[in-house]
Protein backbone atom coordinates (compact mmCIF):
# COMPACT_ATOMS: atom_id res chain seq x y z
CA UNK A 1 0.00 0.00 0.00
CA UNK A 2 1.38 3.32 -0.87
CA UNK A 3 1.64 5.59 2.05
CA UNK A 4 -0.34 8.92 2.16
CA UNK A 5 -0.11 11.90 3.59
CA UNK A 6 -3.37 12.93 6.15
CA UNK A 7 -4.00 16.41 7.05
CA UNK A 8 -5.87 16.66 10.50
CA UNK A 9 -7.74 19.62 10.98
CA UNK A 10 -7.51 20.62 14.69
CA UNK A 11 -9.92 23.46 16.31
CA UNK A 12 -8.25 24.56 19.67
CA UNK A 13 -10.34 27.07 22.22
CA UNK A 14 -9.65 30.80 21.97
CA UNK A 15 -6.10 31.79 23.30
CA UNK A 16 -4.73 27.84 23.43
CA UNK A 17 -3.51 27.40 19.88
CA UNK A 18 0.22 27.75 20.75
CA UNK A 19 -0.21 25.61 23.74
CA UNK A 20 -2.11 23.20 21.06
CA UNK A 21 1.35 23.43 18.86
CA UNK A 22 3.70 22.65 21.41
CA UNK A 23 1.45 19.69 22.23
CA UNK A 24 1.52 18.47 19.33
CA UNK A 25 5.07 18.64 18.47
CA UNK A 26 4.98 15.65 21.01
CA UNK A 27 3.42 13.43 18.57
CA UNK A 28 6.15 11.20 16.17
CA UNK A 29 3.30 10.40 13.48
CA UNK A 30 3.02 14.24 13.13
CA UNK A 31 5.78 15.19 10.25
CA UNK A 32 4.35 19.11 10.30
CA UNK A 33 1.82 21.73 11.89
CA UNK A 34 0.78 24.39 9.75
CA UNK A 35 -0.98 27.53 11.50
CA UNK A 36 -4.42 28.21 9.59
CA UNK A 37 -5.80 32.01 9.21
CA UNK A 38 -8.57 30.76 11.81
CA UNK A 39 -6.73 31.33 14.82
CA UNK A 40 -8.30 28.77 16.42
CA UNK A 41 -7.24 26.23 13.68
CA UNK A 42 -4.14 24.50 12.66
CA UNK A 43 -3.33 21.14 9.98
CA UNK A 44 -1.35 18.59 11.11
CA UNK A 45 0.34 16.77 8.87
CA UNK A 46 0.65 12.69 9.66
CA UNK A 47 2.29 10.38 6.43
CA UNK A 48 0.83 7.01 6.80
CA UNK A 49 -0.66 3.75 4.80
CA UNK A 50 -3.10 3.43 7.09
CA UNK A 51 -5.67 5.56 7.95
CA UNK A 52 -7.74 3.46 10.70
CA UNK A 53 -4.09 3.77 12.63
CA UNK A 54 -4.02 7.75 12.09
CA UNK A 55 -7.39 8.18 13.18
CA UNK A 56 -7.18 5.66 16.61
CA UNK A 57 -3.94 6.44 17.57
CA UNK A 58 -3.44 10.05 16.38
CA UNK A 59 -6.62 11.76 15.86
CA UNK A 60 -8.33 10.20 19.26
CA UNK A 61 -5.10 11.54 21.01
CA UNK A 62 -5.18 14.87 19.73
CA UNK A 63 -9.02 15.34 20.79
CA UNK A 64 -8.23 14.12 24.45
CA UNK A 65 -5.69 16.86 24.55
CA UNK A 66 -7.19 19.69 26.85
CA UNK A 67 -7.99 22.77 25.53
CA UNK A 68 -8.62 20.96 21.79
CA UNK A 69 -12.25 20.63 21.09
CA UNK A 70 -12.39 18.63 17.94
CA UNK A 71 -9.76 16.94 15.46
CA UNK A 72 -11.01 15.33 12.20
CA UNK A 73 -9.56 14.32 9.05
CA UNK A 74 -10.95 16.84 6.26
CA UNK A 75 -12.95 14.57 2.73
CA UNK A 76 -10.48 15.46 0.08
Amino acid sequence: MKSMVFNILVTCDDGKRDYAIERLKEFQDIKNIQERKNKNELFAEVQSDDKDYVTTNVVQRIQAIEGITDASIPPM
